[in-house]
């Protein structure tokens, strides 16, 4: 966690030092999505009890259907202009928090001796949440409307990763999506930019094309992850950012 916490700071300082410094425009953004899949992942779990019997519980889990989140993204040069049709680049970088449900349920115990029947965690529940990191390069193409309006259409590939998922007051992973492997993700993202006299609102939308598990070969001592894949989670976001003008500073013309 400290290793991702060094990593975001990083990213964050380069990303507002680009924009208070060079050519290039800063949103500062919060973010909503939706979330969904089509896979599910139940599992078994087998409890040890003091009298050396043992308990047996199938895990139904839900996955949460909204994910909440922060972006920061810097604009190039061409974002600046406010006339005609321009292409140009940006990058994005971001943090996303989504959680799962589970339960345990019953099944059986190893006696059947019904005094000696523990059965201690018949429909236990626990939370699973679970933090994304996101590095996300565009693609822009930006048309300007008028003045003060701007219609933007981006594709975006960016390196996605789940940084921690972590389940309160349970001993072992009760995650159900597999950490393990980062993504290379492709999104389409449409934004309008609305001009005021010292910022610009945008307003922005992005839809999930398609995404690849990176780091993905087998060491022949794994044990095969059966959780919900990272790649098959479908996430579609609306959010909403702010640009601030910086004034900068006029030369004396008289200094050296």
């Amino acid at each position: 966690m400290l290793s991702f916490c060094k990593y975001l700071i990083i990213g964050l300082a380069l990303t507002l030092c680009t924009g208070l410094f060079a050519q290039f425009s800063t949103s500062i953004g919060v973010e909503g999505s939706l979330l969904n899949t089509k896979e599910d992942y139940v599992y078994g779990v087998s409890v040890f009890n003091e009298n050396e019997t043992m308990d047996f519980y199938v895990v139904n889990s839900d996955l949460g259907v909204t994910t909440q989140g922060l972006v920061l993204r810097s604009f190039g040069g061409q974002f600046m202009k406010n006339s005609g049709v321009t292409c140009g680049y940006s990058l994005g970088i971001g943090y996303r928090h989504f959680s799962s449900a589970s339960e345990f349920t019953y099944v059986g115990s190893s006696t059947d001796d019904k005094d000696s029947i523990v059965n201690e965690y018949d429909n236990f529940q626990y939370k699973t949440q679970y933090h994304i990191i996101r590095f996300t390069n565009f693609f822009d193409v930006h048309w300007n409307y008028s003045e003060t309006l701007k219609i933007t259409n981006s594709i975006g590939i960016g390196f996605n990763a789940i940084v921690q998922a972590k389940s309160a007051n349970l001993e072992f992973d009760g995650s159900i999506v597999n950490t393990n492997h980062p993504i290379l993700k492709l999104i389409y993202q449409p934004q309008i930019t609305k001009a005021y006299k010292r910022f610009s609102m945008t307003y922005f939308a992005s839809i999930g094309l398609f995404a690849v598990p990176l780091f993905t070969k087998p060491n022949p001592f794994d044990i095969p992850d059966e959780r919900i894949p990272f790649e098959k989670l479908r996430i579609n976001t609306i959010g909403i950012g702010f640009i601030p003008y910086f004034k900068k500073e006029e030369k004396d013309p008289h200094s050296y």
